[in-house]
């Protein structure tokens, strides 16, 4: 899914495993217009703080990127699990003085993602937070497709997360004819 820093969106770019690790929260990402999710998911130019099940790959909007507005220079920054109710806490900061601004919780019902609207529990559960950092990146060779990796900033540990091509992989004959 392509990032929204390139399109100029000033969103964090930030990848969090869920504490089960079956689910990656990604942010400032836009959701796929073609495949067979994609009829599925709202439409939109803007991009999205997104759940992606490890399994199924399947992708569940959680809360689109707001519009711009010159009087509201709002920016996510990071994002963090509330426990011991795997609540997801989004943190934000106004862009022009640096000072952080009310955050967001979201939990999980069913199969969506819904605001609590009680946002004094956010400061009070970020005390039991398990916030791990992770990088992404993507992970390619001459003898290698593309694929993106997370790797766990405090034990160096990478997992696939996505790979766009999962056929190519399987059939290496096919790559040594093409060239």
């Amino acid at each position: 899914m392509p990032n929204g820093e390139n399109a100029g969106f000033g969103d964090a770019s930030t990848a969090l495993w869920s504490p089960d690790e079956s689910t990656v929260i990604l942010t400032n990402t836009f959701l796929p217009s073609e495949g067979s999710s994609a009829s599925e998911l709202p439409k939109s130019k803007r991009p999205w703080v997104v759940a992606v099940d490890v399994a199924s790959r399947k992708i569940t909007p959680i809360k689109e990127t707001p519009i711009r507005k010159e009087d509201a220079l709002i920016e996510l920054t990071s994002l963090e699990w509330q426990m011991p109710n795997r609540k997801l806490a989004l943190r934000y900061v106004d862009e022009r003085t640096g000072i952080p601004v009310e955050s967001e919780l979201f939990e999980k019902e069913n199969a969506a993602w819904k605001t609590i609207a009680e946002p004094g529990t956010i400061q009070a559960a970020a005390k039991t937070s398990t916030a791990r950092k992770f990088s992404v990146a993507i992970h390619e060779s001459l003898n290698e497709p593309p694929v993106l990796i997370a790797t766990d900033a405090a034990t160096g540990e990478s997992k696939k997360i996505w790979d766009p091509n999962p056929n190519f992989a399987a059939n290496p004959a096919r790559r040594s004819h093409d060239l």
